[in-house]
């Protein structure tokens, strides 16, 4: 009998075997193939850690130029307009011109005025010669001047002292009135008090006088006592008027002495413009004195008057060479119509046409240079520890994908871009907030690329930091 419960026998003898080893097989290939992913990630990451240990990468850069601005340095009419945006220019050409009528003419006038100078000069020299002869003639007028300008002097001194006394006595006059003045307010006040004071008790008595009189009605008091609640009444009335009376005699007072004060300061006025008339007369005198003694001295050394014209002719020759000075300003405001480009590069942000008025610093129109291009790289200050002047960098532009361009580092910025914008962050007030700041850095362009580089392009920079 065949046992059932028993297996059946295998066809072949070899058949676990060749499962086994399938599948030893296949777990070797997994180990090698994991192995050489391990491999190959390793070499990556220690590649990519060596790259990254000596080279940092932002792609906050753009690329930048030397924009010149152009400007009017004249006022006047732009009388054309000789280029268009985007038009390619040389250094020295002509952009731009505004009308230079009027400074022909102050070019004509600075010329004329010039020979009107030269002609001045010749005629001081003339006077020289001139001078020397008339001295001796002026010498005798002008002994006769001194004598005369003495005889006024002591004439103006005698007035002086006259209107010295006089405003002496009408000071004095001017304290009494002021002395008055002030008893009369003091009168016042004690009239404004005593009549404060009667008002007060007429107030009173009268409020008396009309409960004594209800009183009497309802028969608490006599008639005696009314009559003398009136009485009072009446006399308090009395001292009212009396010291109103009083206090407007005061002020009446007070009126009468300060217009006798005010007449006492006006004849102090008075005196005082007498002195200074008297004073200035004296002066006057004096400088007429001085005067005449100078003329004769003068006269007498011959030589002073024909160095004052030597002095004047010098004058003269000094006006020539101020007269050249505006000539040759009238000259360069004639050259300053003619409006150039500053270098070699293209027209940007032309805002001017012809008819259009401009002033001295009106902005015409920007040349961006050729040739000037480089990189305002913005890295983090995190990435800031090894960059140096003078390290390489590389630059790839948005706007041509595929294309490495080369440059180096020219110089750091001294501050964050936070520091220089406009509201710079205030880190004192209120919460704070940690961010990393950027620290702008120059990139220059190494040779010349045959890509043009625009201002305001988009860029990715890496630069190659040598580690410290």
């Amino acid at each position: 009998m065949t046992d059932l419960s028993s297996p059946p026998a295998p066809a072949n003898g070899n058949g676990n075997g060749n499962g086994n080893g399938k599948r030893r097989i296949h777990k070797r290939h997994l180990a090698v193939a994991a192995a050489i992913v391990l491999l190959v990630g390793g070499s990556w990451g220690m590649q990519r850690h060596l790259y990254n240990a000596t080279h940092v990468t932002t792609d906050d850069a753009q690329v930048g130029a030397d924009i010149y601005p152009v400007s009017a340095r004249i006022s006047g009419y732009v009388r054309r307009v000789l280029v268009q945006t985007n038009e390619r220019v040389h250094a020295g050409q002509l952009l731009a011109e505004v009308d230079p009528t009027d400074y022909q003419v102050a070019l004509e006038q600075a010329q004329a005025a010039l020979a009107q100078a030269s002609s001045a000069a010749g005629a001081a020299g003339g006077t020289v010669s001139v001078t020397r002869e008339s001295t001796a003639a002026g010498l005798q007028q002008a002994i006769a001047g001194q004598a005369a300008a003495a005889a006024a002097e002591q004439a103006s001194e005698r007035q002086r002292d006259s209107a010295a006394e006089q405003i002496s006595v009408a000071r004095a006059e001017e304290r009494a009135a002021a002395a008055a003045v002030e008893a009369a307010r003091r009168q016042i006040i004690a009239a404004e008090a005593a009549h404060t004071s009667a008002v007060a008790k007429a107030k009173e008595a009268h409020a008396t006088a009309g409960r004594v009189a209800r009183l009497l009605a309802e028969g608490a008091v006599s008639a005696q006592q009314r009559d003398q609640a009136e009485a009072a009444d009446v006399t308090a009335q009395s001292a009212v008027e009396s010291a109103q009376a009083q206090l407007e005699a005061a002020q009446a007072g007070l009126q009468q002495a300060q217009s006798k004060q005010q007449q006492a300061h006006v004849a102090v006025h008075q005196a005082e413009q007498r002195l200074a008339a008297a004073a200035a007369a004296v002066a006057q005198a004096e400088a007429g004195v001085r005067q005449a003694q100078s003329a004769v001295l003068l006269a007498k050394a011959g030589t002073g008057q024909t160095g004052v014209r030597r002095a004047e002719a010098g004058t003269a020759t000094q006006r020539i060479a101020e007269a050249r000075a505006r000539l040759h300003q009238a000259q360069l405001n004639l050259g300053y119509t003619r409006i150039v480009a500053p270098t070699d590069g293209v027209v940007a942000q032309k805002n001017v046409e012809p008819g259009q008025f401009v002033s001295p610093g009106t902005p015409l129109m920007a040349v961006v240079a050729d040739r000037s291009a480089y990189l305002e790289a913005n890295f983090k200050e995190t990435q800031l520890a090894d960059i140096r002047p003078g390290d390489r960098a590389t630059f790839r532009i948005d706007a041509y994908p595929g294309t490495v361009f080369r440059g180096h580092v020219r110089s750091l910025s001294p501050g964050t871009g936070a520091v220089f914008s406009l509201l710079p962050p205030e880190n004192a007030s209120g919460n704070f907030t940690k961010v990393v700041q950027r620290v702008p850095v120059r990139i220059q362009v190494d040779g010349r690329p045959d890509r043009v580089l625009r201002a305001g392009m988009s860029a990715v920079v890496t630069v190659e930091t040598r580690p410290r």
